[in-house]
């Protein structure tokens, strides 16, 4: 394992917790994800199922983003309801029907 790859897996834990919250929290006009493909997927109504910790690891992609990537689930079951949920409230619905960030209900 080269170096850049061994500081990486030493900071495990704090790094899937600040992608997750990337992922997850930071927004775009306070509803759409900041990154272009999770928005993508998500308002196509998939859920946020998996973050897979070092799936690539080819150079750029650890630049780009330390390895990790995410799964995307699509239930046709479900994904009218994550669709509006998200384009309405900007709502992430994560795998299982968990909410990352449901909207406050009075």
């Amino acid at each position: 394992m080269d170096r850049r790859k061994s500081v990486i897996e030493l900071n495990r834990a704090e790094l899937e917790r600040l992608c997750l919250d990337y992922l997850l929290k930071a927004k775009r006009q306070r509803i759409r994800a900041l990154d272009p493909v999770a928005n993508f997927h998500l308002r196509n109504g998939a859920s946020a199922l998996r973050l897979n910790w070092m799936a690539d690891t080819e150079k750029q992609r650890l630049r780009e983003s330390l390895g990790m990537c995410v799964n995307y689930e699509y239930d046709k079951d479900r994904i009218e309801e994550n669709h509006r949920l998200y384009t309405l409230h900007g709502c992430i619905v994560q795998g299982g029907g968990e909410n990352a960030d449901a909207p406050k209900r009075d």
